[in-house]
């Protein structure tokens, strides 16, 4: 008999925490902490790309990196990160099958230290890319982004593969 009251209850408890979600549903935005921004890195046009290796420089007296996860674009490839206190995030993304698609390969999570007058500027200082099918090194540009320390604006680093 406790056994069936405990499943009961269970099942009520589980039925309400779906509802609740489902009518009241969180932005990932709700889930930053004061001070906190997402920042996602583009990619336009991206066909068999096998490895993607960058490096984003940022003013560490103004942000400081928190942690990086993928997005839509590539979400089967391993990806590794550093954050460098120093103000820098390497990131290498591997996939044998080829990476395509447009959109959003990931999305790095900073905390503003200071905010400024200007916006803090998200600048690449190394990208490369490689073929999947030819293991050569393909023709790939980073346009800079930035983030607004006073009102949390972004504009979002792209990668483009002409």
């Amino acid at each position: 008999v406790s056994t069936v009251v405990v499943c009961t209850i269970a099942a009520i408890v589980f039925g309400v925490v779906l509802v609740a979600g489902h009518r009241n549903p969180k932005e990932a935005s709700d889930y930053l902490g004061e001070g906190e921004v997402l920042v996602p890195v583009l990619v336009d046009d991206a066909q068999n790309i096998r490895n993607l290796e960058f490096t984003l420089a940022y003013d560490p007296e103004a942000l400081r990196g928190m942690s990086v996860i993928q997005g839509d674009v590539g979400r089967l490839a391993f990806m590794q990160y550093d954050i460098d206190n120093s103000g820098t995030i390497e990131v290498v993304m591997r996939d044998v099958t080829g990476i395509d698609g447009t959109g959003t390969m990931l999305i790095m999570r900073f905390r503003t230290l200071e905010a400024g007058p200007t916006p803090e500027p998200i600048a690449f200082t190394a990208l490369k890319a490689v073929d999947s099918e030819t293991l050569l090194e393909r023709p790939a540009t980073g346009e800079d982004g930035w983030v607004d320390t006073l009102d949390f604006d972004v504009l979002a680093p792209v990668i483009r593969f002409p």
